[in-house]
Parts: structure tokens; sequence; C-alpha cells
């Protein structure tokens, strides 16, 4: 090969590599975001099953927690019932929201969102 050829290579791996770059970082974001979902969505209804058997707040605040570890705290906003409100019969609401950090767009991010409804033992 010519000299001037390897340059051109050089040129076009420049052209391509910013794409394979947020390509692959956005394979890593999306599977990111996709575990962040699963865990919200396992930590509402461990939450609002919890509340529902027991009819405590904090039991189901902490049951809440413990099955939201790995997600940042700091981005969880979390609503569940006061005590004494889950009659038998009736359905208790556990919802949160989780706003999500992109890697490959650090200056972007998106609210994951879930919600467990569940009817109360008595």
């Amino acid at each position: 090969p010519q000299r001037w050829e390897r340059g051109a290579a050089l040129v076009e791996f420049a052209f391509v590599l910013p794409i394979l770059l947020l390509l692959i970082f956005g394979i890593i974001d999306l599977s990111r975001a996709f575990n962040a979902k699963q865990e919200l969505t396992h930590a509402t209804r461990e939450g609002a099953r919890v509340y529902a058997v027991t009819n405590s707040h904090n039991a189901a605040t902490d049951a809440f927690w413990s099955g939201a570890t790995s997600l940042d705290t700091t981005n969880v906003a979390v609503t569940i019932p006061g005590d004494d409100s889950c009659t038998a019969g009736s359905p208790v609401h556990v919802s949160a929201t989780y706003s999500f950090d992109f890697i490959a767009l650090p200056f972007a991010s998106m609210q994951i969102g879930s919600e467990a409804v569940m009817q109360c033992g008595g």
C-alpha cells in the first residue's frame, strides 16, 4: 500500500469511531435502563405486598428500599399510603419514579415510573 492510503484509512476510522462508540454506549444505556425499570417494578410490588399484608407504612417503605438496592436513592421518589388506610378488600397503590441518567448522552435523563396495586388482606 502506498503511504497516502494508510492516511486515508486513519481518516475513515476517525469518522467511524464516534458512531461506533455511541452505538456501544447506547446499547449499554438501554441495558441499564431496562435493569432500572425491572428493579423499580420489583420494589413497588414488594412495597404494595407488604403494605397489603401488614397495613404498615414503615414496613412497606422498608420493603420498597430493600427491593431497590442498586438504584441511586437520591433519584427515587416513592409514594406509599399512610398507616391504617388499608381496609380488607380495598386496593392499595404504591408508585415510584426514578430519574435515569444516560452514559452516552450525559446531558440527558429520563423518568422511569412504576405502580403496583394489591388488594388489602384485612
